[in-house]
């Protein structure tokens, strides 16, 4: 049986960067209850997480790269 995709292994990097903007943003302007700062700052975890593992992604594959053309 084939594993669904979560919402968050679909989010593209621009599109997470994107909500963590947005999110920071509603936190600077909005007065909102606890839970629902809670609920952003969980979003927010969860979004820098995708970032940073796409980011660290393409920084190896851009070592791999350089490797190659050294090599070569």
């Amino acid at each position: 049986m084939e594993k669904k995709k979560s919402k968050s292994q679909e989010i593209s990097f621009a599109d997470a960067l994107a909500e963590l903007k947005e999110i920071a943003r509603t936190l600077d302007t909005e007065a909102m209850d606890l839970d629902r700062i809670e609920n952003l700052l969980n979003r927010a975890e969860e979004l820098s997480r995708i970032c940073r593992e796409s980011l660290r992604r393409v920084s190896d594959r851009l070592s791999e790269f350089q490797q190659s053309q050294f090599l070569e």
